[in-house]
């Protein structure tokens, strides 16, 4: 109920203020989080409408993980599969075509990355 109010709040905005979104998909330790992590991205690009939709990001930061990982709750098992497990090209690669399918082949896709100094 609470994701329901705060998508029409954030859907009213947009529509009223002609904004454009970026929305994101995850990419995680936990392949059912990001199923239904995508499963809400795309129940709200539907509510967005494709008029607002600048594009989508696949991924956050993950070059970040090993630095982070219990903020991301990444064991040696997760590192092992996000990276040499291909997890990560492989459910990039499963969100595009579900995206693509969905009719949003024009739409810029990126990762994004983070720049630590």
């Amino acid at each position: 109920a609470k994701r329901a109010h705060a998508w029409q709040e954030l859907v009213s905005y947009v529509k009223t203020n002609n904004v454009q979104v970026l929305v994101g998909a995850t990419i995680t330790c936990f392949p059912e989080e990001d199923k239904q992590s995508w499963e809400w991205t795309k129940a709200l690009i539907r509510l967005i409408g494709r008029e607002h939709l600048i594009g989508l990001s696949i991924g956050n930061e993950l070059e970040l993980v090993h630095m982070f990982r219990e903020w991301f709750k990444a064991d040696d098992a997760c590192l092992k599969r996000l990276w040499d497990g291909n997890y990560t090209l492989n459910w990039f690669r499963e969100v595009v075509k579900d995206f693509d399918t969905m009719g949003y082949g024009d739409v810029p896709i990126m990762s994004i990355l983070a720049d630590l100094h």
